[in-house]
């Protein structure tokens, strides 16, 4: 929720996806200003599971979308 009033504040449009276990990113925005779709990913977990960055990623290429990798800011954990 946050990401998504940070990215509505600059502009973006956010649809924030049910997760039911599928491979679909958080959430997905669109901005006036670009002609493409970005794939968000709000990333909580990546110290114990980096390999799912790099899937997020590649999901991302293989869909022609641009991922956007979301963190808290501060959060010692996240590296």
């Amino acid at each position: 929720m946050d990401a998504e009033t940070a990215l509505t504040e600059r502009g973006f449009s956010v649809e924030i996806l049910e997760q039911d276990g599928s491979e679909q990113p958080d959430a997905t925005a669109t901005h006036p200003n670009h002609d493409v779709v970005f794939n968000i990913e709000a990333e909580t977990t990546t110290p114990d599971r980096p390999a799912k960055v790099l899937q997020n990623l590649k999901r991302a290429h293989e869909a022609d979308r641009i991922p956007l990798f979301i963190v808290r800011p501060g959060d010692p954990e996240t590296q």
